[in-house]
């Protein structure tokens, strides 16, 4: 961004970056993977079929190589199951540590594929709450986004984050290493060796995942989402404002 700005209401700021006149805008969610973590380590038994993927080599996969194969079996909208991933309270585009996690809608047929699917889904309806919020503070709707991180490894969740966020979702080719990446172009820009202005073309991309026909059904859910904030929050401040 061109200039230092705060919403206080969203916890949303622009802070000093290395560009020049430049400013770096932060929204940060108080969990995001952490919800698979605690999918993985809280929820899924130790000898749970599922659990023996995490536990073969790396060639074979992981407990989340094995997770991203049930998702693509359970339709959007996981079957009725709604997920709020507030584990840990909200920071952007609420500031509430009273706020918690949840499945809404279970019944005699939910099976465990629906509640994982939910897991995922919820994680990017709240990352669609949140850039309502960041489109405001920008002054323009974001059409395209970068995926980062451990969770861009999962094709799925790619898909599930276009498909919520009705955006094109770009992943980088080495998404876990980005952090250390840039951090060198940064350096080697100080030491003279490359200008910003160079960065772009240094960057690759190894897919780009494209909003589907599931977009609809997930604004049908958004709606819902977003309603259930604001009837559930004053429960979890009655619930929880001694231990907060």
């Amino acid at each position: 961004m061109p200039k230092k700005k705060t919403d206080v209401l969203t916890g949303i700021a622009s802070i000093p970056c290395a560009i020049p006149d430049r400013y770096l805008m932060t929204a940060l969610q108080a969990t995001a993977g952490a919800n698979l973590t605690w999918l993985r380590d809280k929820i899924v038994e130790y000898d749970d079929p599922i659990v023996s993927a995490g536990h073969v080599s790396r060639d074979e996969g992981t407990i989340f190589d094995a997770f991203d194969k049930i998702i693509p079996m359970v339709p959007a909208g996981a079957n009725g199951v709604i997920y709020t991933p507030w584990l840990y309270g909200e920071r952007a585009p609420v500031d509430d540590p009273n706020l918690r996690a949840a499945f809404l809608n279970i019944s005699l047929d939910t099976t465990r594929s629906d509640l994982l699917r939910a897991v995922f889904e919820g994680v990017a309806l709240n990352t669609r709450w949140l850039a309502k919020a960041v489109d405001r503070f920008l002054g323009a709707p974001v059409q395209s986004m970068v995926i980062t991180g451990g969770a861009a490894r999962s094709d799925s969740w790619c898909q599930i984050f276009a498909d919520v966020l009705g955006v094109e979702i770009r992943r980088d080719a080495n998404p876990v290493t980005v952090n250390a990446r840039g951090a060198g172009w940064i350096g080697a820009v100080g030491a003279g060796l490359i200008a910003f202005d160079d960065i772009p073309a240094l960057t690759r991309n190894d897919h780009v995942f494209t909003p589907g026909p599931d977009h609809d059904r997930y604004l049908e859910i958004y709606d819902i989402y977003q309603d259930l904030h604001k009837r559930l929050a004053p429960v979890y401040r009655r619930l929880n404002r001694q231990t907060a």
